[in-house]
């Protein structure tokens, strides 16, 4: 993917900023997500990413507040029916999609957002983070 500068306005930036933290996703992932839909290069099967964001930390939600998965751990795979489905490649190229919404919600679990989840650790002394058997980060309902 190629990079390109962009300075927007101080208005834009803000509302820019708002809808990202909305969805969950950076403010780079939803201008291109915007701009792929303006031009029409969006595939009609496939959910922008900000949408497609949203909706898994809806369903990770839904999984954490269940008291039924107290002291479970868990990795997204586990926790997303949606992110379950998310197809690894595209046009003969990886997809960056899972790696995208799994550092979202990283971010939201580090700003304290899930005062009730926390990363797994196998080794917390020596900052050993769990991991599950595909490499994902492993988290904690506490």
């Amino acid at each position: 993917m190629k990079r390109i500068q962009f300075y927007p306005e101080s208005q834009l930036d803000r509302l820019l900023q708002q809808e990202a933290k909305k969805y969950g996703v950076s403010v780079s992932a939803l201008v291109n997500a915007k701009l792929c839909e303006i031009y029409g290069i969006t595939k009609k099967d496939r959910i922008p990413l900000p949408q497609l964001t949203a909706t898994v930390i809806s369903e990770v939600e839904t999984f954490i507040n269940n008291p039924a998965n107290k002291d479970e751990k868990f990795d997204l795979l586990r926790a997303s029916a949606t992110y379950k489905n998310i197809e690894m490649t595209g046009s003969g190229k990886p997809r960056t999609d899972r790696a995208s919404i799994g550092k979202s919600f990283k971010k939201k679990v580090d700003n304290g957002d899930y005062p009730n989840v926390s990363i797994a650790y196998k080794d917390k002394a020596n900052d050993r983070k769990k991991l599950s058997s595909n490499n994902a980060m492993m988290y904690e309902i506490i």
